[in-house]
């Protein structure tokens, strides 16, 4: 039902499925700003920190925030984060909002909301999970070194 309340909130209907999230190696007209849009190595730790503090101003406990290892395609790897936080259903909402207007690119999928706890005169705390992943751009030495590993191992797998 809360879904269902979200969806109408954001003017979808059964006719209007929400779009796609954008992914950066989908062929579209909008590749050159989504290439502007991924950071670099060194800016990772800043975004992931402004994630964090999305998570805290929107009023959320932030239960666990551990980055995976990132996965390597042409031109960007992909750096994913789990996120596990304790919060009201509108704080999440919240914290999804602002995560969707960061001037990045971040996905949010595998969305998992369990343990409703009801405090007195409180509305109900809902933990949730998710996974977030962000982008950041690939340079030539790192797509160059990342090619080699490649090749070396394909060329290790046809030995055996």
């Amino acid at each position: 039902m809360a879904a269902a309340i979200a969806a109408a909130e954001l003017g979808l209907t059964a006719e209007t499925p929400p779009p796609a999230p954008f992914h950066p190696s989908r062929p579209h007209s909008e590749l050159p700003l989504a290439v502007a849009q991924l950071p670099d190595t060194k800016e990772i730790p800043d975004l992931l920190s402004g994630i964090s503090a999305v998570a805290r101003e929107s009023g959320l406990e932030i239960q666990q925030f551990r980055q995976k290892a990132e996965t390597y395609q042409d031109f960007y790897a992909e750096v994913p984060v789990e996120i596990l936080v304790k919060g009201t259903y509108w704080q999440v909402e919240q914290f999804f909002k602002k995560v969707a207007d960061l001037t990045r690119i971040v996905n949010v999928g595998d969305i998992g909301i369990k343990a409703p706890t009801l405090i007195e005169n409180d509305p109900v705390q809902l933990q949730t999970s998710c996974a977030a992943t962000t982008f950041r751009f690939l340079d030539e030495e790192e797509r160059d070194r990342i090619k080699k590993e490649r090749e070396k191992k394909a060329k290790e797998g046809g030995k055996k």
